[in-house]
Protein backbone atom coordinates (compact mmCIF):
# COMPACT_ATOMS: atom_id res chain seq x y z
CA UNK A 1 0.00 0.00 0.00
CA UNK A 2 3.00 1.92 0.67
CA UNK A 3 4.23 2.30 -3.14
CA UNK A 4 0.89 3.53 -4.63
CA UNK A 5 0.42 6.34 -1.75
CA UNK A 6 3.48 7.51 -2.83
CA UNK A 7 3.09 7.44 -6.12
CA UNK A 8 -0.27 9.27 -5.61
CA UNK A 9 1.66 12.09 -3.92
CA UNK A 10 4.27 12.12 -6.74
CA UNK A 11 1.13 12.50 -9.30
CA UNK A 12 -0.34 14.89 -7.27
CA UNK A 13 2.84 17.27 -6.99
CA UNK A 14 2.81 17.46 -10.95
CA UNK A 15 -0.67 18.07 -11.05
CA UNK A 16 0.02 21.12 -8.73
CA UNK A 17 2.96 22.70 -10.24
CA UNK A 18 0.42 22.36 -13.71
CA UNK A 19 -1.83 23.98 -11.74
CA UNK A 20 -0.31 26.81 -10.44
CA UNK A 21 1.03 27.06 -14.18
CA UNK A 22 -2.24 27.63 -15.63
CA UNK A 23 -3.97 29.79 -12.48
CA UNK A 24 -4.24 33.33 -12.59
CA UNK A 25 -4.64 35.90 -10.24
CA UNK A 26 -7.10 39.20 -9.81
CA UNK A 27 -5.11 40.46 -12.47
CA UNK A 28 -6.61 37.62 -15.13
CA UNK A 29 -10.12 37.66 -13.24
CA UNK A 30 -12.60 39.52 -15.77
CA UNK A 31 -15.64 37.95 -14.28
CA UNK A 32 -17.42 40.94 -11.90
CA UNK A 33 -18.80 38.47 -9.44
CA UNK A 34 -15.48 36.34 -9.58
CA UNK A 35 -13.41 39.29 -9.21
CA UNK A 36 -15.39 40.79 -6.34
CA UNK A 37 -15.32 37.34 -4.84
CA UNK A 38 -11.70 37.14 -4.99
CA UNK A 39 -10.85 40.36 -3.75
CA UNK A 40 -13.34 40.25 -0.90
CA UNK A 41 -12.80 36.73 0.15
CA UNK A 42 -10.13 34.74 -0.94
CA UNK A 43 -7.02 37.61 -1.04
CA UNK A 44 -8.73 39.74 1.34
CA UNK A 45 -6.73 39.66 4.60
CA UNK A 46 -7.49 36.64 6.81
CA UNK A 47 -7.99 37.12 10.83
CA UNK A 48 -6.43 34.44 12.13
CA UNK A 49 -8.05 33.95 15.94
CA UNK A 50 -8.92 30.36 14.83
CA UNK A 51 -6.34 29.00 18.23
CA UNK A 52 -9.42 26.70 19.22
CA UNK A 53 -10.36 24.93 16.13
CA UNK A 54 -6.22 24.61 15.38
CA UNK A 55 -5.92 22.83 19.71
CA UNK A 56 -9.06 20.84 18.57
CA UNK A 57 -6.76 19.90 15.09
CA UNK A 58 -3.73 19.42 17.20
CA UNK A 59 -5.24 17.25 19.49
CA UNK A 60 -6.42 15.01 17.02
CA UNK A 61 -3.25 14.90 15.22
CA UNK A 62 -1.57 13.48 18.30
CA UNK A 63 -3.88 10.64 18.88
CA UNK A 64 -3.36 7.47 17.63
CA UNK A 65 -6.50 6.42 18.13
CA UNK A 66 -8.13 3.12 15.60
CA UNK A 67 -11.07 4.81 13.79
CA UNK A 68 -12.80 1.42 13.20
CA UNK A 69 -15.35 2.40 11.27
CA UNK A 70 -12.74 3.44 8.80
CA UNK A 71 -11.14 -0.23 8.53
CA UNK A 72 -8.59 0.43 11.19
CA UNK A 73 -7.22 3.90 10.12
CA UNK A 74 -6.13 5.94 12.62
CA UNK A 75 -7.37 9.28 13.73
CA UNK A 76 -4.20 10.81 13.35
CA UNK A 77 -4.00 9.73 9.33
CA UNK A 78 -7.48 10.27 9.08
CA UNK A 79 -7.08 14.14 9.86
CA UNK A 80 -3.84 14.44 7.65
CA UNK A 81 -5.54 13.04 4.66
CA UNK A 82 -9.09 14.24 5.14
CA UNK A 83 -9.15 17.47 7.06
CA UNK A 84 -8.47 20.47 4.64
CA UNK A 85 -5.46 22.85 6.16
CA UNK A 86 -6.41 26.00 8.09
CA UNK A 87 -6.30 28.17 5.35
CA UNK A 88 -9.24 26.81 3.45
CA UNK A 89 -11.37 27.02 7.41
CA UNK A 90 -10.11 30.95 7.18
CA UNK A 91 -11.38 31.06 3.78
CA UNK A 92 -14.72 29.66 4.56
CA UNK A 93 -15.46 32.11 7.50
CA UNK A 94 -14.06 35.00 4.97
CA UNK A 95 -16.78 34.03 2.72
CA UNK A 96 -19.55 33.63 6.07
CA UNK A 97 -18.78 37.19 6.79
CA UNK A 98 -18.66 38.77 3.16
CA UNK A 99 -21.92 36.82 1.88
CA UNK A 100 -24.07 35.59 5.18
CA UNK A 101 -25.56 32.52 4.17
CA UNK A 102 -28.45 31.60 6.72
CA UNK A 103 -27.41 28.20 6.90
CA UNK A 104 -24.19 25.69 6.46
CA UNK A 105 -25.21 21.87 5.10
CA UNK A 106 -21.81 19.88 5.78
CA UNK A 107 -22.04 16.59 4.42
CA UNK A 108 -19.30 14.13 4.91
CA UNK A 109 -18.54 15.37 8.34
CA UNK A 110 -15.85 13.78 10.09
CA UNK A 111 -14.27 15.82 12.56
CA UNK A 112 -16.29 18.88 11.77
CA UNK A 113 -12.46 20.92 11.79
CA UNK A 114 -13.46 23.07 8.78
CA UNK A 115 -17.08 24.07 9.72
CA UNK A 116 -15.93 24.80 13.24
CA UNK A 117 -14.11 27.79 11.95
CA UNK A 118 -17.27 29.68 11.45
CA UNK A 119 -18.28 29.04 15.42
CA UNK A 120 -15.91 31.78 15.93
CA UNK A 121 -18.25 34.27 14.08
CA UNK A 122 -20.60 36.92 16.26
CA UNK A 123 -23.62 34.98 16.66
CA UNK A 124 -25.92 37.80 14.35
CA UNK A 125 -23.31 36.13 11.54
CA UNK A 126 -22.81 32.92 12.42
CA UNK A 127 -25.08 30.13 10.08
CA UNK A 128 -26.96 27.48 11.86
CA UNK A 129 -25.04 24.43 10.84
CA UNK A 130 -26.36 21.01 9.98
CA UNK A 131 -23.55 18.13 9.97
CA UNK A 132 -24.25 14.84 7.80
CA UNK A 133 -21.85 12.36 8.89
CA UNK A 134 -21.36 9.82 6.99
CA UNK A 135 -21.20 6.83 9.26
CA UNK A 136 -22.70 6.93 13.20
CA UNK A 137 -19.52 6.26 14.56
CA UNK A 138 -18.39 10.46 14.33
CA UNK A 139 -20.40 11.59 16.39
CA UNK A 140 -18.55 11.36 19.71
CA UNK A 141 -15.37 12.63 18.12
CA UNK A 142 -17.61 15.62 16.69
CA UNK A 143 -18.81 16.05 20.05
CA UNK A 144 -14.84 16.49 21.07
CA UNK A 145 -14.32 19.22 18.67
CA UNK A 146 -17.33 21.46 19.64
CA UNK A 147 -16.34 20.43 23.27
CA UNK A 148 -12.96 21.90 22.18
CA UNK A 149 -13.75 25.03 20.27
CA UNK A 150 -16.16 25.77 23.71
CA UNK A 151 -19.54 25.55 21.73
CA UNK A 152 -22.33 23.03 22.53
CA UNK A 153 -23.83 20.62 20.30
CA UNK A 154 -27.23 22.27 20.33
CA UNK A 155 -25.21 24.89 17.71
CA UNK A 156 -25.54 21.82 15.47
CA UNK A 157 -27.81 20.13 13.94
CA UNK A 158 -26.28 16.79 13.63
CA UNK A 159 -27.51 14.39 11.28
CA UNK A 160 -26.44 10.68 11.37
CA UNK A 161 -28.62 8.96 8.79
CA UNK A 162 -27.38 10.97 6.10
CA UNK A 163 -30.99 12.03 5.27
CA UNK A 164 -29.02 14.78 2.77
CA UNK A 165 -32.50 15.03 0.98
CA UNK A 166 -33.16 18.36 3.61
CA UNK A 167 -34.68 20.59 1.48
CA UNK A 168 -32.35 23.47 0.25
CA UNK A 169 -32.55 26.86 0.13
CA UNK A 170 -31.15 28.88 -2.42
CA UNK A 171 -29.18 30.95 0.16
CA UNK A 172 -27.87 28.19 1.55
CA UNK A 173 -24.02 27.08 1.73
CA UNK A 174 -23.33 23.82 0.99
CA UNK A 175 -19.77 21.82 1.62
CA UNK A 176 -19.04 18.13 0.15
CA UNK A 177 -16.38 16.29 0.93
CA UNK A 178 -15.62 14.79 -2.41
CA UNK A 179 -14.53 10.91 -0.79
CA UNK A 180 -18.02 11.04 1.06
CA UNK A 181 -19.53 12.00 -2.35
CA UNK A 182 -17.70 9.06 -4.45
CA UNK A 183 -19.30 6.51 -1.86
CA UNK A 184 -22.11 7.39 -2.93
CA UNK A 185 -24.47 5.47 -5.71
CA UNK A 186 -23.88 7.60 -8.49
CA UNK A 187 -27.62 7.06 -10.56
CA UNK A 188 -29.64 7.93 -7.05
CA UNK A 189 -27.51 10.83 -6.72
CA UNK A 190 -28.14 11.98 -10.01
CA UNK A 191 -31.66 11.65 -9.98
CA UNK A 192 -32.18 12.94 -6.03
CA UNK A 193 -29.85 15.79 -7.53
CA UNK A 194 -32.10 16.74 -10.70
CA UNK A 195 -35.27 16.55 -8.86
CA UNK A 196 -34.35 19.29 -6.36
CA UNK A 197 -37.15 21.67 -6.63
CA UNK A 198 -34.30 24.38 -5.10
CA UNK A 199 -30.66 24.30 -6.12
CA UNK A 200 -28.16 26.32 -3.61
CA UNK A 201 -26.26 28.49 -5.13
CA UNK A 202 -22.92 28.43 -3.65
CA UNK A 203 -21.22 24.65 -3.67
CA UNK A 204 -17.74 24.02 -2.00
CA UNK A 205 -16.14 20.40 -2.37
CA UNK A 206 -13.25 20.06 -1.12
CA UNK A 207 -10.68 16.98 -0.62
CA UNK A 208 -11.13 17.11 -4.58
CA UNK A 209 -7.11 15.57 -5.36
CA UNK A 210 -7.74 12.74 -3.34
CA UNK A 211 -8.21 9.88 -6.11
CA UNK A 212 -9.15 9.74 -9.46
CA UNK A 213 -12.83 8.97 -8.36
CA UNK A 214 -12.92 12.60 -6.68
CA UNK A 215 -11.75 14.44 -9.22
CA UNK A 216 -14.40 12.56 -11.74
CA UNK A 217 -17.48 13.62 -8.98
CA UNK A 218 -16.31 16.80 -8.79
CA UNK A 219 -15.45 17.42 -12.53
CA UNK A 220 -18.94 16.68 -13.02
CA UNK A 221 -20.63 18.80 -10.98
CA UNK A 222 -18.35 21.31 -11.96
CA UNK A 223 -19.41 20.97 -15.99
CA UNK A 224 -23.21 20.60 -15.11
CA UNK A 225 -26.32 22.50 -15.65
CA UNK A 226 -26.46 23.36 -12.07
CA UNK A 227 -23.61 26.06 -11.87
CA UNK A 228 -22.47 28.63 -14.59
CA UNK A 229 -19.09 29.25 -12.86
CA UNK A 230 -16.58 27.05 -11.16
CA UNK A 231 -13.31 28.06 -9.15
CA UNK A 232 -10.60 26.13 -8.91
CA UNK A 233 -8.29 26.09 -6.11
CA UNK A 234 -6.90 22.77 -6.82
CA UNK A 235 -7.54 21.32 -3.67
CA UNK A 236 -11.38 22.42 -3.41
CA UNK A 237 -13.55 23.60 -6.24
CA UNK A 238 -16.32 26.35 -5.47
CA UNK A 239 -19.46 26.53 -7.68
CA UNK A 240 -21.83 29.64 -8.05
CA UNK A 241 -24.76 30.14 -9.80
CA UNK A 242 -25.27 33.62 -11.13
CA UNK A 243 -27.33 34.08 -13.87
CA UNK A 244 -26.15 37.84 -13.90
CA UNK A 245 -22.78 35.93 -15.25
CA UNK A 246 -22.10 34.38 -18.32
CA UNK A 247 -21.17 31.00 -18.21
CA UNK A 248 -17.09 30.88 -16.98
CA UNK A 249 -14.78 28.51 -15.67
CA UNK A 250 -11.89 29.87 -13.81
CA UNK A 251 -8.62 28.57 -12.22
CA UNK A 252 -7.29 30.85 -9.37
CA UNK A 253 -4.25 30.39 -7.76
CA UNK A 254 -4.33 30.03 -3.33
Amino acid sequence: MRVPSMLHKVFTGFDYLGYLIKSNSLHGTHSPFVYHWADSVLYAPKLHSHHLVEWARTQSLNSRKKLDFEAGKSLHSWVQEREPSSKYGQLLRQHILQHRPQRLLHYGTGLGLLPAYCLELEAGIQPEVHAFLDHAGWLPYLQTTLDLVAQPAQSWQIHADLDWHLTWDREDLILIDAVWLSRQNKDEWFECWDRLSVKPQSVWIYNVQHSETTRNWASWLRFSNSFNIGVDLFWTICLFDRPEQASEQFTLRY
